[in-house]
């Protein structure tokens, strides 16, 4: 399966290839070459040079022994077979032992070089280009050279570096400042706003950051804090007014899920919520986390960076013990998926214990605007008489509970019931160190319970105000 990015520059290149200027090699089917003799293959398909196919060099062209052989025997490997290897294995410009390695220097030229990007626009494949950099730089073009700076570019500025000074126009600063693609095919972001920090001053213009949004709003994430705060004048549409604002605000509030990708203060915080509910999906899938991380953070930065600390020591010691149980219990016969069990505990009487932070329900109409799941669920446990004591890690509370509560464990959820055995709270809890999550399920609050809300909702504002 082939991919495409949206940019004109790719366009440029790809054209070509449509337009009949470069020729595509062919894709060949892959086979496995593994348990085949050399006797399965016809004759016809049988290089004349050695007794193995041209399939069975293009897809083991990565093994060592294939590529040393290719390499010492280039002059058996003709123009042709680089350009099907390029259409049939994507892992061919990958690693440092790539086909620009080795490939003879009069077949790398500006076809052979379009033919590797186009097939190249994953995040990281980039060893083909700095090979052809060391063997032949003349035959990266000025559009190899600025879709190079779009899908490869690094933190480090190395292909910046290297870019010959006549090639570094506006265009190519454009290129840069996009967002990547990886092989899925869709826009994502795996850069930093520190590229922007390489960019000439004079390049960014409000009009330049401007036609950054017009290719795609995504291009946010590659801004800096300078870029940020700069402002532009546009019509409002609905009022027909001159609106002045700064780009970040114009970008939250065409679509509040890039909030994702915006540094966060204490304006920009204000200014989401404003424009967001606490139910809306911006803020349930863009904002909530990295706003409570902020919060946490400023309040206790001490506090916040043991939390970070506490949570890396748990996926280590997680980790640790999940191998000596899997051992422990390999070497009694049963199956290591055992490890993971924990329907043999016991209903037990609690006190202190650890809940989950998290809450999958929707939080009541009346209160949605006004408190987000994880707020509605801290509040349910103070109406409950449940003691907050600390957030252990990311996903749970230390908690005093009332007395004679249980809490009774089947598989990965919790049912934790009242001295008389009613039904209190229903949680999941998954704590396999490479995929961890818990959340409630369910919460029930007593009758005689239900009109306490009101006054801990005034606590809370309270509690809010004086913070």
């Amino acid at each position: 399966m082939s991919y495409t990015i949206n940019d004109e520059v790719y366009k440029r290149i790809s054209k070509k290839v449509e337009d009949g200027i470069f020729k595509k090699g062919k894709k060949l089917k892959q086979r496995s070459f593994r348990e085949e003799s050399i006797t399965d293959f016809p004759v016809s398909e049988r290089t004349p040079e050695n007794p193995r196919t041209r399939e069975f060099f293009i897809f083991e062209f990565t093994e060592p022994e294939v590529f040393n052989y290719i390499k010492n025997h280039i002059e058996q490997f003709d123009r042709e077979f680089f350009k099907d290897l390029l259409a049939s294995d994507r892992y061919a410009t990958i690693f440092r032992n790539n086909c620009f390695a080795i490939m003879p220097l009069e077949y790398i030229d500006e076809e052979m070089c379009s033919l590797a990007i186009l097939n190249a626009i994953d995040y990281g494949a980039d060893a083909w280009f700095y090979s052809t950099y060391e063997r032949k730089p003349e035959a990266l073009t000025a559009d190899l050279w600025k879709l190079g700076a779009r899908l490869y570019e690094t933190d480090e500025n190395k292909i910046l570096d290297i870019t010959p000074e006549e090639y570094k126009d506006v265009e190519y600063y454009k290129e840069r400042c996009c967002t990547n693609y990886r092989y899925f095919g869709s826009e994502v972001v795996c850069r930093t706003d520190k590229i922007m920090d390489s960019i000439p001053q004079e390049i960014l213009t409000p009009e330049f950051l401007v036609g950054l949004l017009v290719v795609s709003l995504e291009n946010i994430a590659m801004f800096n804090e300078k870029a940020l705060e700069t402002k532009i004048s546009y019509s409002d549409t609905s009022s027909g007014e001159i609106v002045t604002e700064t780009i970040w605000q114009f970008v939250v509030k065409l679509n509040g899920n890039l909030i994702r990708n915006i540094k966060l203060n204490d304006e920009r915080i204000e200014y989401f919520l404003n424009h967001y509910d606490k139910d809306s999906k911006e803020y349930n899938y863009a904002f909530k986390d990295k706003y409570k991380k902020y919060k946490k953070k400023k309040k206790n930065p001490k506090a916040y960076a043991e939390q970070m600390a506490r949570t890396g020591d748990y996926y280590r010691n997680a980790a640790e013990e999940a191998m000596l149980r899997i051992h422990v219990n390999v070497l009694n016969g049963e199956e290591p998926t055992q490890v993971f069990d924990d329907m043999a505990k016991a209903t037990r009487n609690v006190q202190q214990a650890f809940l989950p932070i998290k809450y999958r329900e929707r939080v009541p109409a009346e209160l949605c605007k006004q408190y987000d799941s994880e707020e509605y669920l801290e509040l349910m446990y103070n109406l409950l008489g449940i003691e907050i004591i600390e957030e252990r890690d990311d996903l749970f509370y230390r908690v005093n509970m009332p007395e004679e509560w249980t809490v009774t464990t089947k598989g990965y959820w919790n049912y934790v019931k009242d001295k008389d055995g009613g039904d209190v709270l229903t949680y999941f809890s998954r704590s396999l160190f490479y995929d961890r999550d818990a959340y409630v399920r369910s919460i029930n609050i007593p009758d005689e319970k239900k009109d306490g809300i009101k006054r801990l909702i005034k606590q809370s504002e309270q509690k809010k105000e004086n913070n």
